[in-house]
């Protein structure tokens, strides 16, 4: 999985996300600096409450970033059977079990947790046929938005930058494409991962 891909991915998901963010950024920012607050005992900005201007933030725990994938995928990979079971069990403590996105740990991981789910699931499954890349091109990104639009309520294919996502995922199946060796199998594990590792990361506000 590229990296860059999933950076720029994230970049215009949440560039999608923003507009329907439940909090205003526009909060007074003299009465928001006014109020002096020490950080509480947990450490996490979240749990300081009715606190003017200071916002909570919460990452996924390995529960939530498994049920996160085994949603994206539409239930047809689950964190009780196949490689998905096998690689949660030996990530085990691994994967973050902290909340709090300043004390968090073990995101390197969740790629390695994607990738097992991923394999779980054939790539006909999602309409991708054939030992022909080119082919197989529009699916395998039909394929990298399906999955993140389970992630963003539908965001990845209908909000303002919904042709921005396409086109990362198209970049993403070309570059893998002019790899020696690449295969239609291949080229859905890579677009799979990347959503799925950007969707199970998601943060919460």
């Amino acid at each position: 999985m590229n990296s860059k891909h999933l950076t720029r991915i994230a970049t215009a998901a949440l560039v999608a996300l923003l507009p329907l963010a439940g909090c205003s950024l526009q909060k007074d920012e003299a009465k928001a600096m006014s109020q002096k607050s020490s950080l509480p005992q947990s450490g996490n900005p979240a749990d300081e409450v009715g606190v003017p201007g200071v916002p909570g933030a919460s990452v996924p725990t390995s529960k939530a970033i498994s049920l996160r994938i085994m949603n994206g995928l539409n239930n047809n990979a689950v964190p009780t059977a196949k490689n998905f079971a096998a690689s949660l069990a030996q990530l085990g403590t691994n994967l973050p079990e902290n909340t709090n996105p300043n004390l968090a740990t073990g995101y390197d991981q969740v790629p390695l947790l994607a990738y097992a789910a991923c394999t779980d699931v054939t790539p006909a499954t999602y309409n991708i046929t054939g030992n022909s890349i080119p082919n197989a091109r529009a699916a395998l990104i039909a394929a990298g938005v399906n999955i993140l639009d389970r992630h963003t309520g539908g965001l990845a294919s209908t909000g303002p930058n919904a042709s921005q996502v396409q086109a990362i995922f198209g970049q993403l199946v070309d570059d893998n494409a002019k790899i020696s060796g690449e295969t239609v199998l291949m080229e859905w594990i890579s677009v799979c991962m990347t959503a799925s590792t950007f969707g199970a990361q998601m943060m919460g506000f």
